[in-house]
Parts: C-alpha cells; sequence; structure tokens
C-alpha cells in the first residue's frame, strides 16, 4: 500500500471472497477471528476515506435474502447460521457501513437473489440466496457526498424465473453505480491502486 498516493483517493475498495463457514466449534472460532479482522481492517480504511466492501461475503444476512427460510436445516447451513447473520449485522454497525441494495430498495430487496443452487437446479425457480454485496460507507447515501451511491443492482431475473444468461455458473453479476462530485476528480478516482486485501487468518 503506498501510503503517499492515498492523498489522491476518493475511496477505498475492499473486494473480499469470504470463506465458507460451518457450526462445527472450531469453525465458530475461525468466524469469531475472521470477523475481528474484518471489522478492524475496515474501520482502519474508514478512517481515511469512504470504503466500499464488496464480494461473494457468504452470509444471507436477512430473511428476505433466503427463499425458504424457516427451513430448519438453515440453522447449520454454511451462510444462513444464526451466527453468521449476527455476525454481519455487528459489522455493518460497528463500522457504519449499509448494504447498499437493501438500503437503496429497502423492502423491495426481499425475494432479489445472486446464488442458485446449480445441484438443485434451483435457478428456474429463483429458489435462491442473497449472498454477494455491496457494502458501502453510510456517509456515501447522504445527498452532497463527494463519492454517492446513486444505484445497486443484480443482473438477474426476479420472481418465477432467473435469466440464466447473467449467472457465471451459480451466481450472478451484481454492479454499483457512483456519482463523483464535482466530476474532475474522477481522474483521481481511477488512479490505483484503491483496492486492500485481507489475508485469510
Amino acid at each position: 500500500e503506498d501510503d503517499n498516493a492515498g492523498v489522491r483517493w476518493l475511496l477505498r475498495g475492499v473486494d473480499l471472497c469470504a470463506k465458507q463457514r460451518g457450526k462445527a466449534a472450531e469453525a465458530v472460532v475461525q468466524d469469531e477471528v475472521w470477523d475481528a479482522k474484518v471489522l478492524e481492517y475496515l474501520s482502519q480504511l474508514q478512517a481515511k476515506k469512504p470504503v466500499v466492501w464488496t464480494g461473494d461475503l457468504n452470509v444471507a444476512h436477512l430473511d428476505g435474502d433466503i427463499w425458504n427460510c424457516g427451513a430448519k436445516h438453515l440453522a447449520k447451513s454454511a451462510g444462513t447460521t444464526p451466527e453468521e447473520r449476527q455476525s454481519f449485522s455487528k459489522v455493518l454497525d460497528e463500522t457504519k457501513m449499509a448494504d447498499a441494495f437493501r438500503k437503496l430498495h429497502g423492502e423491495g430487496a426481499a425475494n432479489w437473489y445472486t446464488y442458485w443452487s446449480v445441484r438443485a437446479q434451483n435457478g428456474p425457480w429463483n429458489r435462491g440466496l442473497r449472498l454477494d454485496y455491496f457494502v458501502c460507507s453510510e456517509g456515501m447515501f447522504d445527498e452532497g457526498a463527494g463519492v454517492a451511491v446513486q444505484d445497486c443492482r443484480m443482473l438477474s431475473g426476479e420472481g418465477e424465473a432467473v435469466e440464466l444468461d447473467f449467472i457465471a455458473i451459480d451466481h450472478c453479476a451484481i454492479s454499483l453505480t457512483l456519482s463523483v462530485d464535482p466530476p474532475s476528480q474522477c481522474d483521481a478516482l481511477l488512479k490505483g491502486p484503491h483496492f486492500g486485501t485481507l489475508a485469510t487468518p
């Protein structure tokens, strides 16, 4: 990381594929270490610039992010355990960051998914989970923010069927639209590096 270049940056991005989790005792301990590192890292970045945290975070946060919420097996399934979902809430609360899709679409965010099991052939029936996110600093949703979130979408269908053309194997693409004020700062935004990395514990 080049600290001198940091004066030019308008935001920091963290692209992260979170490890798959589980219910076993050793997995719970590893999750706690991982989540603590994520929380610390995001907090450090936000002290300098707005942050966008994105990737397959391997957690279906709220009930509307799970097609069969209430099914008994979910409490022990990776990505849907109560511990994982509560931990994700904690990270959002303590870092003062927000799930961009839910922030912009509110209750309309329910039943939109980014993952469908290929083995169970769940895509055509939209039986999925929302595991992929853009998590943004809360200030990026404020009017007049230098770098502001304008839109967040997932490139898939909704409802009875999923547009399979937009799905790579089992996940669909997601997009985030930002505005930069003044526009002349776009050049600074495009100069890198902007992305941080977090080592897996």
